[in-house]
């Protein structure tokens, strides 16, 4: 009697991998940021995910990434946080996933930073003698 190796090979759908809605976004200076990657795949394929990451163009403790449900059981967000924004958090943020046995893919966005112009001060400007 010979002994019967069963394989079983996931024949379904290769992951998808990170999508990002738009490749550039500008922010104003000291504001929060959210920059919000889309992650999907087969949760049935056991190599799948390894790791879900963000890239970050610099060092710093002013970030927060999170995996974040979505309703499906297929995707995922991977949201990263910045806080109180600067020049500095410019760059290129990519968003990783990598699964065993398959290629890493990423998605990008760009971040530009930008300092508000002042709005001009409207209303009634009294002469120093007091007089209007």
């Amino acid at each position: 009697m010979g002994i019967l190796f069963l394989f079983l090979l996931n024949t379904g759908p290769k992951p998808i991998g990170p999508t990002i809605s738009k490749s550039e976004t500008s922010e104003a200076i000291f504001s929060n940021v959210t920059l919000t990657c889309l992650i999907d795949w087969d949760p049935d394929d056991f190599y799948c995910p390894e790791y879900q990451k963000w890239s970050l163009p610099g060092n710093g403790t002013k970030y927060v990434e999170s995996l974040e449900d979505t309703g499906s059981k297929c995707k995922k967000e991977l949201v990263l946080s910045i806080f109180n924004v600067s020049k500095n958090d410019e760059g290129t943020y990519t968003c990783d996933f990598f699964c065993t046995y398959r290629d890493t893919t990423t998605a990008a966005i760009d971040l530009k930073v930008f300092v508000p112009l002042m709005k001009p001060v409207t209303g009634i400007v009294r002469k120093l003698d007091g007089q209007m």
